[in-house]
């Protein structure tokens, strides 16, 4: 599996930027990094860990990322954000979270550990289905 570091002058992940990386394993995000764009990491089926600070992630940023253990979650979670991360267990949010989007969570069947944070206002349809 590969690993990667992201640099430390690097602030946002363009859209598709690691998209189907297929032997991505590891990635380790700077602590300036704050958004990851649409389709980001979409389809990276060896992902299962990235590291760092707390992020705001676009729609489908991890989607089909099915070997994904745990992440951190900093404001909204988009729609479809990680729909098919199906090995999901440690979900953990850090902050300014007031909408989690349509299916965010779908088929993520492995939750075992989730707090939705008092701020929360609204949970948009098929958030959590499957």
């Amino acid at each position: 599996m590969m690993s990667i570091q992201i640099p430390a002058g690097c602030k946002k992940i363009g859209i598709r930027s690691f998209a189907g990386c297929a032997s991505l394993g590891t990635c380790i995000l700077p602590q300036n990094v704050v958004s990851i764009s649409q389709e980001a990491f979409e389809g990276c089926t060896c992902l299962t860990d990235v590291g760092g600070q707390p992020f705001n992630v676009s729609t489908r940023a991890f989607a089909g990322c099915m070997n994904l253990k745990g992440i951190v979650v900093k404001g909204d979670v988009s729609p479809r954000c990680f729909e098919g991360c199906r090995n999901l267990e440690n979900l953990a949010f850090a902050g300014g979270t007031r909408l989690i989007g349509d299916a965010a969570f779908m088929n993520a069947v492995s939750l075992t550990n989730l707090i939705i944070p008092n701020g929360v206002e609204k949970i948009d349809s098929s958030a959590f289905q499957g």
